[in-house]
């Protein structure tokens, strides 16, 4: 194995450990792996050769926290390599995470981190200062063509009312 695939093994491996670092009880894990990861397990395990997406991941967790990056959508905050209030990045704090079941959903509620917002003066955040993501734990008990998590929603309430959505919508 030369340097650059034996570094870039080291940094996926480190990803890794730290996305199980961050499990939740196993009551309320779910039993998917996030996209990403799962991307980089695929490729630890030699399932998939696909390095450039790998690189593409692990390249987006060295980029420094309160970046602000222009996106399709505007102006975009990264933080934990993932843009700020999305549900990749409610889930991947999901053990720092308030918690709470709704039906059958496990919902999650991520603080914005006050360093970052003050760093990024003029972006539009919830003025609770939180953001909301639900996930089913089974992925046999999702919904037709619907992901593992849904939002994200700026607040308990929309999260609520987006599920009932979801379950009535699905039913």
């Amino acid at each position: 194995m030369n340097e650059s695939a034996k570094l870039i093994r080291e940094k996926a491996e480190r990803a890794w450990q730290r996305y199980q670092s961050r499990r939740l009880a196993p009551e309320f894990e779910p039993e998917w792996i996030q996209p990403d990861y799962q991307r980089l397990q695929d490729w630890l395990d030699g399932k998939t050769a696909n390095e450039s997406a790998v690189r593409e991941i692990l390249d987006s967790f060295d980029v420094p926290d309160g970046s602000v990056q222009q996106s399709l959508v505007g102006k975009v905050v990264i933080e934990d390599g993932f843009l700020v209030g999305t549900t990749s990045w409610i889930f991947d704090r999901r053990n720092e995470c308030d918690l709470e079941i709704y039906r059958e959903w496990i919902i999650l509620s991520r603080a914005l981190n006050p360093a970052i917002v003050a760093a990024v003066r003029g972006l539009e955040f919830p003025a609770m200062g939180r953001f909301w993501m639900a996930f089913l734990r089974h992925p046999e008990k999702r919904f037709r063509g619907h992901l593992p998590g849904i939002g994200p929603c700026m607040s308990l309430e929309e999260m609520h009312a987006l599920i009932d959505l979801q379950e009535d919508f699905n039913c």
